[in-house]
């Protein structure tokens, strides 16, 4: 099955690429080549050797697993070990030369963000000079996007601007360190794991433990499930209403393909989440939840606290923070204070703030005017919010949820759309300012996907995770539960109902 949104909608000429983007040449959580050939020889070699070599076998798989989806094009792979021995380089300089270290600082921030901007953002921050000045001043360069290049390059600018802040120790055992860069669990899609959050564990003895696999198997599983039967079945109702296309949507087909969008995206990224969380446990590491029930959420404010986890820390710590505490900003605090009261200039600041960090963060999910747009809307509401609309929903509690739901459902139908004629037909239908309320299409849909769409809605309700929680009291029930979800995805997998990771696209 291709990659649902690709179907959909055409790429953008200014969006790079996505390398291997075809199923069969990635080596996926979800594919038989991971599940049935991959972790067996990498559990093998990782308990049967001596606990000083564990981090190696790490590093080595790893490293084996980033490369055999980078065989066509193998300069990706030295782009990573490239970055990584500059960055590695980087941190060690930085806690040794003192005199020097802010300059060492921003050489490895350049290199790092240069090499994202060349194969992401370059074609598109061309096309933007071009229709500024009416020409063509810089051709564009055929290149196909890294996978993962998004995640590691930020996990790599937290590292050396931690040593930077001294927060960290630069760790002066490559393997260890590279061991953290490249993990393959997170490597590809994170969660983008913090060093500070893992460096103990990462040079403890880790001994085989019964519990912690077991568990971390179990969590495996689950995101398994949730991305083979959950997310790769409701995207068929895509398919559906791809086929049918989407310039003849109606009313209620528009509301139904923007909530099934959001589900997918959920489900897909959850699960990939789950089963990173799942894989680092059997190893004894800590991976950090990246996932809190968001579609549960009452407002903006909150869902940004519950998805993604840890981008939205990321872009906290690493850029809205520096920016509140920049001399820019407190130049303009002493400025805004002379012409206005304290809480007039806060407001103003903040606003500012974050209008940069979601321009910021629209911009790290894609080279398109789309996840710009996106990124700006979400700047709109959260200042809504914060201004004087968040009493208001915490006093509402049912009204909260549907404006969440709203509100996150648009999200997503601006973050799915790269072709921007597609964006503004498919947002007018939404809010009735075109074509027809409802057709006999949107019933043949429905009747034909209602199974799955229903399945995924009570699992965002929780309402599966529950009825687990009390019958896996019972560890035969809980043994058959577990088996038999396996079992399903692997059968699933093996018919081909199996699309990439969504989000290996970014």
């Amino acid at each position: 099955m291709a990659s649902l949104k690709k179907e959909v909608v055409g790429a953008s000429t200014a969006s790079p690429k996505v390398l291997c983007n075809s199923q069969e040449k990635l080596l996926v959580f979800s594919s038989l080549k991971f599940l049935l050939v991959f972790m067996p020889f990498f559990y093998v070699s990782y308990f049967l050797v001596d606990y000083r070599y564990k981090n190696l076998i790490i590093f080595l798989y790893s490293l084996s697993f980033y490369a055999f989806s980078c065989f066509e094009e193998p300069v990706y792979f030295l782009n990573l070990i490239l970055i990584l021995v500059v960055n590695y380089f980087a941190a060690l300089f930085i806690k040794k030369c003192k005199k020097y270290k802010k300059m060492i600082l921003v050489l490895g921030l350049l290199y790092d963000f240069s090499i994202l901007f060349m194969f992401k953002y370059f074609n598109f921050f061309t096309d933007i000079i071009e229709i500024i000045l009416h020409r063509s001043i810089l051709n564009k360069i055929d290149l196909t996007l890294p996978i993962g290049i998004s995640f590691y390059t930020f996990q790599l600018v937290s590292y050396i601007v931690d040593v930077y802040y001294e927060k960290i120790e630069p760790d002066k055992n490559f393997i260890d360190y590279g061991t953290y860069i490249v993990m393959f669990p997170q490597l590809i899609a994170g969660p983008i794991v913090r060093y500070v959050d893992i460096m103990q564990e990462i040079k403890q003895k880790r001994e085989f433990d019964k519990n912690k696999f077991i568990d971390g198997i179990k969590i495996f599983i689950f995101g398994l499930a949730s991305k083979v039967i959950i997310a790769n079945q409701i995207s068929l109702l895509i398919v559906d209403i791809n086929n049918y296309g989407i310039r003849n949507l109606t009313f209620l087909s528009s509301w139904l393909a923007g909530i099934t969008f959001s589900l997918q995206m959920y489900f897909d990224f959850f699960g990939y989440s789950l089963m990173a969380i799942g894989l680092g446990k059997t190893m004894g590491f800590t991976i950090v939840e990246n996932f809190d029930n968001p579609f549960l959420s009452r407002s903006v404010t909150e869902y940004w606290r519950r998805w993604h986890i840890s981008l939205g820390t990321w872009f906290r710590d690493y850029v809205l923070y520096p920016v509140q505490l920049s001399k820019t900003f407190k130049f303009l605090r002493k400025k805004l204070l002379k012409i206005t009261n304290i809480k007039i200039s806060n407001i103003i600041l903040n606003i500012l703030a974050t209008f940069i960090v979601w321009l910021a963060t629209g911009l790290w999910h894609g080279a398109n005017y789309n996840y710009l747009i996106w990124g700006l809307y979400f700047f709109v509401f959260l200042n809504i919010e914060q201004i004087f609309l968040k009493t208001f929903l915490d006093k509402h509690k049912v009204f909260s949820h549907l404006y969440i739901v709203v509100l996150i459902v648009i999200s997503f139908v601006i973050f799915y759309n790269e072709d921007f004629d597609n964006l503004t037909h498919w947002l007018k239908t939404m809010l009735m300012a075109r074509g027809e309320f409802v057709n006999e299409v949107f019933y043949k849909i429905l009747i034909r996907n209602y199974k799955f769409l229903i399945v995924a809605i009570l699992a965002v309700l929780k309402i599966p995770t529950n009825i687990y929680r009390l019958l896996s009291k019972n560890k035969y029930i809980d043994i058959f539960v577990v088996v038999s979800l396996y079992a399903i995805c692997i059968f699933l997998i093996y018919l081909g109902y199996n699309d990439p990771f969504l989000y290996f696209r970014f």
